[in-house]
């Protein structure tokens, strides 16, 4: 059996466990997923979802099915976009009083946003549906921020050779002023 087929049939059969009929205007994407990640590594990321699914999980999407991909290559980088994605779809599917499974779903940036934003049943109350849009542009700026601030910790942990504790133990700007205070 082709990759193409496995993807077919796993895809078929997580949509009947899921109670979800799939539609033919739906399909389309699911192809787009096999054509730019591979149908081998496609079908992984469903077989993963059958494997790790529980009994009230809902039919993934191709967003989530995307993220399940790059988690299964190792693609660990994160955009601003999917980060904000991540907290929106969660108000709707998992509510204020799952809060455990929404910590799950949206990762530790995702949810780093949530907590500086007063936390998930402050979202999950105060979020009203014509301010989608607002709230997203929100997290989105603030996972923005989050993932830069992320991405300079790394660079800095590996030039000091450790874990970066702001902006005066990194070498650099150690040696800078070392340099300074000996001119003075």
């Amino acid at each position: 059996m082709d990759s193409k087929t496995k993807f077919s049939q796993l895809i078929q059969f997580l949509a009947k466990e899921c109670d979800k009929q799939l539609d033919h205007l739906i399909l389309p994407i699911f192809k787009e997923l096999g054509d730019k990640w591979g149908w081998d590594v496609a079908a992984g990321a469903v077989e993963y979802h059958l494997r790790t699914r529980k009994g009230r999980d809902p039919f993934p999407t191709p967003f989530e099915l995307e993220i399940t991909i790059k988690k299964l290559l190792g693609e660990t980088a994160e955009s601003p976009d999917e980060v904000a994605g991540r907290i929106l779809q969660s108000v709707t599917r998992f509510g204020s009083p799952n809060g455990v499974d929404a910590e799950k779903f949206i990762g530790p940036v995702g949810w780093e946003v949530v907590r500086m934003y007063g936390g998930w049943s402050s979202i999950c109350q105060n979020m009203k549906v014509d301010q989608k849009a607002i709230y997203f542009s929100q997290w989105k700026g603030l996972a923005d921020s989050l993932l830069k601030k992320a991405e300079v910790q790394k660079i800095a942990g590996t030039l000091s050779g450790g874990a970066f504790r702001g902006v005066d133990s990194c070498p650099v700007y150690l040696e800078a002023n070392l340099q300074s205070e000996a001119e003075e």
